[in-house]
């Protein structure tokens, strides 16, 4: 979830506010808990869908795979392969 959802987004197109929204996206940047994080995206993702007006027109499926001699690479949830900066911590092991 971006902060244009949030109480004073920039980038909010429909001008959407919702104390739930900011309550949620306030607490679920300072969780460290995986599993409580992913349960406060998931009703944000509900919010944004089911009151804020913006329409969402597409989901990119992303699959990430390399071989097992990259080294360095993670898989980042915003983007395809590592989230493109794989260049700058990624290495092929000998």
């Amino acid at each position: 979830m971006g902060i244009q959802f949030g109480p004073n987004g920039n980038w909010n197109d429909t001008y959407w506010n919702s104390d739930r929204m900011g309550e949620l996206l306030k607490d679920s940047l300072a969780e460290t808990d995986a599993a409580k994080r992913h349960e406060m995206h998931c009703e944000m993702q509900k919010l944004v869908s089911t009151q804020s007006g913006i329409i969402i027109p597409y989901h990119t499926n992303i699959l990430d795979a390399h071989n097992p001699k990259v080294k360095g690479f993670s898989n980042v949830p915003l983007g395809q392969f590592g989230g493109n900066g794989w260049a700058e911590f990624a290495w092929k092991e000998a």
